[in-house]
């Protein structure tokens, strides 16, 4: 008698979840009064080693950012000739800074790295400012110089160093916290800061918000640069190629990218504006989210904060749950077909 052929079943099922007190955050506005916008150019090889970068720090006047500082920053190690082409770049009369608000500097800031690191990035993060790019787990991870594997599957990015005391050599600054990075998809990414030494100093949550992200939510679209500012109707970026040189085009390219980032974000927050709830942007991750907080807004609670249920009678409901899974390679594209 041949053997019975053994097959694996699955059943689900509950599991309670332990209440967690987490770190009491004091409340912090929708929109933050600042902003802080970065783009990074890289090279074109396999390493992607960052070249140099643009920031501008906005502040939010009459609904809108408007831009109040802006910069550029280059690697600690870029060879003297780029950064003589950065130089020549920022004391050029042209080249003047895209201030929107007065008092305005004439000039553009041109510091290294790791000064804009410690003297901007930091300082707006520890202010509750919001850090915004596109695909910004990309230019996170160029800011960084040390990164290493996390739980779950994230990236924990080091972005600050220090000599040390025992050896002398270069370490990952425990002064400053790293970023954690979890990618989801190509779409979203969860970003936060890592273990906090001196938590005084951090009083303010951490917010990263990644307009690739907030499109999604917004459009159930994944957006590149040229084709959001398109599709919520902005002036978009300049027309180039990128090189990996650093050189005149390749700065105002930058620059334009940062621009175009910016006027992305109003037009995106007057669109997050119109839905009536109470979420931060930076908390919305796809759709879904945004749909899940209308069910806030229309005070319709979840069933286990209207019901008592035993976790074991929960169990054994879960048990009797089957869902059929449904696996489709290939979306939204037309195949031809066999009538069977």
């Amino acid at each position: 008698m041949a053997e019975p052929e053994r097959h694996y079943i699955y059943v689900r099922a509950h599991t309670p979840v332990r209440n967690k007190k987490g770190r009491k955050r004091r409340w912090s506005a929708k929109w933050p009064r600042y902003c802080l916008i970065v783009d990074t150019e890289t090279t074109v090889d396999a390493t992607q080693r960052l070249n140099f970068g643009c920031y501008r720090r906005c502040k939010l006047e009459n609904g809108k950012y408007l831009c109040i500082e802006e910069g550029l920053f280059c690697a600690d190690d870029l060879p003297p000739a780029d950064v003589k082409t950065l130089e020549s770049y920022r004391d050029n009369r042209k080249t003047t800074p895209k201030i929107e608000l007065f008092p305005a500097k004439m000039t553009l800031r041109l510091m290294t790295r790791s000064s804009f690191v410690n003297r901007i990035f930091w300082k707006s993060i520890r202010w509750g400012e919001l850090v915004v790019g596109v695909n910004l787990p990309f230019d996170l991870s160029k800011l960084a110089v040390r990164a290493a594997n996390g739980r779950k599957g994230s990236w924990s990015l080091a972005l600050s160093t220090r000599k040390s005391r025992k050896t002398g050599k270069l370490e990952a600054n425990p002064e400053r916290p790293r970023i954690v990075i979890t990618s989801m998809n190509s779409k979203m990414a969860f970003i936060k800061l890592g273990s906090i030494l001196h938590r005084d100093e951090w009083p303010e949550e951490a917010r990263f918000l990644d307009l690739r992200t907030l499109g999604w939510a917004l459009r159930n679209e994944a957006y590149s640069l040229k084709r959001a500012c398109k599709a919520f109707g902005v002036e978009g970026k300049m027309a180039h190629k990128a090189s990996g040189r650093v050189t005149t085009k390749e700065i105002a390219y930058c620059r334009g990218d940062v621009g175009a980032t910016a006027r992305l974000l109003n037009a995106m927050k007057d669109e997050f504006n119109r839905n009536p709830i109470r979420v931060h942007p930076d908390k919305v991750y796809s759709p879904a989210s945004i749909a899940k907080t209308y069910l806030d807004a229309m005070e319709i609670n979840l069933p286990k904060a209207q019901f008592k249920v035993p976790n074991k009678t929960l169990g054994i409901v879960m048990q009797s749950y089957y869902g059929g899974r449904a696996e489709c390679r290939i979306r939204k594209t037309k195949v031809p077909v066999i009538q069977p």
